[in-house]
């Protein structure tokens, strides 16, 4: 019998040779063609290993397991990425899913575990918390609209442009938009560390999930909404 190995272009903009449980691919090349707001500057596959794609910085893991099928993490052993994300224009894109979205779990920390605010999934939505402590609704947090379930894969991508102008999305549908006038969604410490799913200790670490991620990009400024739909 002869066997023909065929190469595939799937979606997203990747060549690939075989594909994760979650939709990626062992290649991890990026041709990234129709991308125009932004450059792709990091690029952590998390499938086997916690190396930069782009070559920048590993992620740091705070106890967690990576394997082949992305790095499973405990509450409060997420990962860290230092000195990886600018300071105040960029977008976050995360695939991930956790064990548990009942009350409050951080997904996004920006001040180096010292704050409340942040990006969290609360009771199954995506929530960023301009000031904590307050209660929500209202205009000290913005809401989604879907849902982070658990236990389900989701795609989440969080931009910040220049001008303060914050925006999140899930599965590439817009979810919210605001101007972070309190600039909680700056990076603003010297070496700055971005802890993803590690819950600040303002709040003693209560607010974490176990769950896994899967795939962590870095673009070096806010996407565009069509930019975020090829992702």
């Amino acid at each position: 019998m002869v066997r023909v190995l065929f190469l595939v272009c799937v979606g997203c903009g990747r060549l690939a040779f075989e594909s994760a449980p979650d939709g990626r691919t062992a290649d991890a090349i990026d041709l990234d063609a129709g991308i125009s707001s932004a450059q792709l500057i990091h690029d952590y596959s998390l499938m086997g290993t916690l190396a930069d794609g782009r070559g920048g910085p590993a992620a740091t893991s705070l106890g967690g397991t990576i394997g082949a099928g992305g790095y499973v993490f405990g509450a409060n052993q997420g990962l860290v990425l230092t000195s990886v994300v600018p300071s105040s224009a960029y977008t976050i894109d995360l695939t991930f899913q956790l064990t548990t979205v009942t009350g409050y779990r951080k997904i996004i920390d920006f001040k180096m575990l010292s704050a409340d605010e942040g990006l969290y999934a609360t009771d199954q939505k995506l929530q960023h918390v301009e000031v904590a402590i307050t209660g929500c609704p209202g205009t000290s947090c913005y809401t989604s609209t879907d849902n982070v379930d658990a236990s389900v894969i989701v795609q989440v991508t969080f931009t910040r442009a220049i001008d303060g102008t914050v925006t999140g999305y899930i599965n590439k549908a817009q979810q919210f938009s605001f101007v972070d006038s309190m600039m909680v969604a700056i990076f603003d410490r010297p070496n700055a560390e971005v802890n993803l799913f590690v819950d600040d200790t303002y709040t003693g670490g209560n607010e974490a999930s176990d769950g896994t991620v899967y795939r962590i990009r870095v673009f070096d400024g806010p996407l565009s909404a069509a930019d975020v739909a090829l992702l």
